[in-house]
Order: C-alpha cells, then sequence, then structure tokens
C-alpha cells in the first residue's frame, strides 16, 4: 500500500511542475499531501510489526533523523537546481523543483514494491523466507502484539476517544513547523505565464 501512495504522491509532484494557476496547484498539493499522509503512521505500524520494543526505538529514531537529514539536505539541491536549472528547456526554475522531486521520488516507490516487508502476516518481499517470518511471529507473540484486525470505523471512534492522540498531534504539530520552509510550496503562489 505504501508504494502505491508514494507513486501516486510522485506523479501528483511531476504534475506541479505545470500548472498555471494557483488553483491547480492548491488542488495538486492538497493531493499529494493526501498520498502522503498514511506514511508516518504506516512506517511505524510496518516497524512495530516486526521489531521489538527495545528495537523499535533504534529503527524510529532512525527513521526521523533521515527524515530530518533529507529534509536538510533537499534545500541545499533545491536551491542549486532552483538557480542553475532556471531557464533550462525553456522552464523556470520552481519548476525544475518539482521535476526533480519527482524523479527521485518514483525509483524509490517502484523499489518499494521489491523491498518494503509488509507484515509477518501477509509479508511481501522475496528475500524473506518462510523461516523469517516464523521467527518475526514468534518474536512479536513474545512481546504481546496483536496481529492486526480488521479496519472499521469503530476502531477510528475509538481512537479518537483517546486523549493520547491529541496529545500527540500536539507535540507533533510543536516539533515539526520549524523543519518547514516559511511558506506552504517552494513554487509562487501565482505562476507567471512568461516563466514557463
Amino acid at each position: 500500500m505504501l508504494p502505491t501512495l508514494e507513486i501516486a504522491w510522485g506523479v501528483l509532484t511531476f504534475a506541479q511542475s505545470r500548472v498555471t494557476s494557483a488553483r491547480q496547484l492548491y488542488a495538486l498539493r492538497f493531493f499529494v499531501g493526501l498520498f502522503e499522509a498514511p506514511v508516518f503512521a504506516g512506517t511505524h505500524f510496518i516497524l512495530g510489526s516486526w521489531y521489538r520494543k527495545q528495537e523499535l526505538f533504534k529503527r524510529a529514531g532512525t527513521w526521523f533523523i533521515c527524515n530530518s537529514l533529507g529534509t536538510m539536505v533537499s534545500g541545499y539541491l533545491q536551491a542549486a537546481a532552483y538557480t542553475n536549472l532556471s531557464g533550462v528547456a525553456g522552464l523556470s526554475g520552481w519548476r525544475w523543483l518539482f521535476i526533480i522531486d519527482g524523479i527521485f521520488t518514483l525509483p524509490v516507490a517502484l523499489a518499494g514494491f521489491i523491498i518494503f516487508p509488509g507484515i509477518p502476516e501477509s509479508p511481501k518481499p522475496v528475500f524473506l523466507t518462510h523461516a523469517d517470518v516464523a521467527l518475526a511471529k514468534e518474536r512479536m507473540a513474545e512481546e504481546k502484539v496483536r496481529p492486526p484486525g480488521k479496519l472499521g470505523l469503530d476502531v477510528f471512534k475509538r481512537s479518537l476517544r483517546r486523549w493520547h492522540i491529541y496529545v500527540f498531534v500536539f507535540c507533533y504539530m510543536c516539533v515539526f513547523p520549524p523543519s518547514l520552509p516559511p511558506s506552504p510550496s517552494q513554487a509562487p503562489a501565482e505562476p507567471r505565464q512568461e516563466a514557463r
């Protein structure tokens, strides 16, 4: 599921390079966010399905650090692309930002279909043996991690009634904004017709 979402947001990221109005950009940004939103919870659900509690912190911490490093490095790459590619092939620099982001996103998403592990109850990758999966199930049983059940409306209702969710969301909102650029998008609010 997660690689499919990543392909969708990669295609939509490419599409942002062709917008001609702010409304088109807002609509595409909404859908990119819609497809990106499940990645945090989905990734940590997958990690929690394979690793013991004492192992999970290191993996989740690595994921957070890599996100921060990616944000840090991408700022420099985007500045270089914006400056050096502006006018190449008749496109302005901000359009190249979306093209380059899409170029990086799609191969990673396609690789995800091969290497992303799924969960022990329905493992996906070709590199896991039956013994690997059996070991993972045994380890999770020792940790008292139950296999996932069906996802229904009652799960969402129960989640929304728990105070922990709201504390987590508030804390995450306090931590995350400093890593964002000051504007909601790298592209200008009103793309100029001559800056194609």
